[in-house]
């Protein structure tokens, strides 16, 4: 099975090289260039390897270079294409769907929070595990308390920084392997590691036996799914956590707390 996905992925190299050749060859017709041997590895290196356009198909170099024939202007301080120029027509396009995946991150995070989060319980154990990029960003948001007893206005101002970590963490991933430096090297490595789970004081909790067996208190209809899993007690601790947090926030997004403080 490795050989045969390793004769794939060769076909398909051997494939976009010569068709960057081709392309290469096309717009040296178009704009009356004498090119030398060496340009055509040149482009098929810094297109076939970087991060942007490593995973193109064959049919999307097509497109770029499509878009390239049409848009290029020589100039006297260039006066052929380069590969930046090809960076360049898709870029628009890149960010426009980093910005529909910071969306759908979003509403994702938002629904998983709504649905298996409590203020006082915590997560729901049935819940499914969270995407680590989505809690990051919600981290960076303001945290699921935060995000559950906000305004509206409030939130969209927490969703702005949501999709902003979320494409920020999507381009590390992608361009992570770009970044030097000793100091930045090391943040990036604790960046690749999951959030360590943040420490919960848990009640004891009763056996599912013990539950059905004790007589329904009044309130039971209301709270029949509270003995299911363990509870969450909020300490004078963890509320002054909540408070610090909300504090910073005041401080480094003071517009956002306008209404609310009115």
């Amino acid at each position: 099975m490795d050989e045969k996905l390793q004769r794939i992925e060769s076909d398909k190299t051997s494939e976009i090289r010569a068709l960057i050749r081709r392309e290469i060859i096309t717009l040296a017709v178009l704009f009356d260039k004498l090119l030398s041997a060496e340009i055509y590895d040149l482009w098929f290196n810094a297109l076939h390897t970087h991060p942007k356009t490593r995973n193109l198909s064959a049919e999307q170099f097509r497109v770029g270079f499509a878009k390239i024939k049409a848009t290029f202007k020589p100039t006297s301080a260039c006066q052929f294409p380069t590969p930046a120029h090809f960076f360049e027509t898709i870029e628009k396009p890149i960010a426009c769907v980093e910005a529909l995946v910071g969306e759908e991150a979003w509403e994702a995070a938002l629904n998983w929070i709504r649905k298996w989060w409590h203020a006082d319980l915590g997560v729901d154990r049935r819940a499914p595990p969270m995407d680590e990029k989505q809690r990051r960003a919600a981290m960076a948001a303001g945290g699921f308390y935060y995000l559950t007893d906000c305004t509206l206005e409030e939130l969209q101002w927490a969703k702005k920084r949501f999709i902003e970590n979320y494409g920020h963490q999507e381009t590390i991933e992608r361009d992570g392997d770009l970044i030097g430096g000793s100091e930045a090297k090391r943040i990036l490595d604790g960046f690749r590691k999951p959030l360590p789970p943040r420490p919960l004081l848990l009640l004891p909790s009763k056996t599912a036996e013990e539950m059905r067996s004790a007589p329904e208190p009044p309130t039971a209809s209301l709270i029949k799914e509270i003995p299911a899993f363990p509870i969450i007690v909020r300490t004078p601790e963890s509320d002054r956590r909540t408070q610090e947090q909300i504090e910073q926030l005041k401080r480094k997004y003071p517009e956002a707390f306008k209404e609310r403080s009115s």
